[in-house]
């Protein structure tokens, strides 16, 4: 249902249904959660669940923070915040940040330079689909992602 295909950034190149069932830990309620969550979510969220540590030094060396964050809370209440508030995306030259509400992507054609490239902006609360381009209508928040999108993936 969503935009374009699995090698671009658009929703559809990144977004899949996700069913977790573990009755001893999560009563069913078969309500459908709609917060934003990362690959990088799920290490945290399962040892949180099993109450595991996840170790800072591993094999003796100081390894980096992960990532993601636990999404537990969702499990029960259907109307938790979203723990994992931005995430940027790069494929072969297609570039995203999905920051809060929305959604910036640009959908690059190869052997072009990055500068040509437009950025789209979605609200990705009323716009799930990607169909409506906000851009010109929010280009301080359009800059703001772009920028941040730089900096995120230095």
């Amino acid at each position: 249902p969503f935009r374009l295909y699995k090698i671009s950034t658009y929703r559809g190149g990144h977004s899949v249904p996700f069913v977790l069932s573990w009755p001893k830990k999560i009563e069913s309620d078969q309500i459908v959660r709609r917060q934003y969550v990362h690959i990088t979510d799920i290490l945290p969220t399962l040892a949180e669940m099993v109450d595991i540590p996840i170790p800072v030094p591993r094999n003796g060396r100081d390894a980096d923070p992960l990532d993601g964050v636990p999404f537990t809370t969702s499990f029960s209440d259907p109307e938790a915040e979203t723990a994992h508030h931005e995430q940027y995306y790069e494929c072969v030259g297609h570039r995203a940040l999905h920051r809060g509400d929305w959604h910036a992507v640009t959908f690059h054609k190869s052997r072009t330079p990055f500068s040509q490239d437009t950025w789209q902006l979605f609200d990705a609360a009323s716009d799930v689909n990607e169909l409506h381009d906000v851009a010109q209508q929010h280009p301080e928040v359009l800059a703001e992602l772009v920028t941040a999108w730089e900096k995120a993936a230095c």
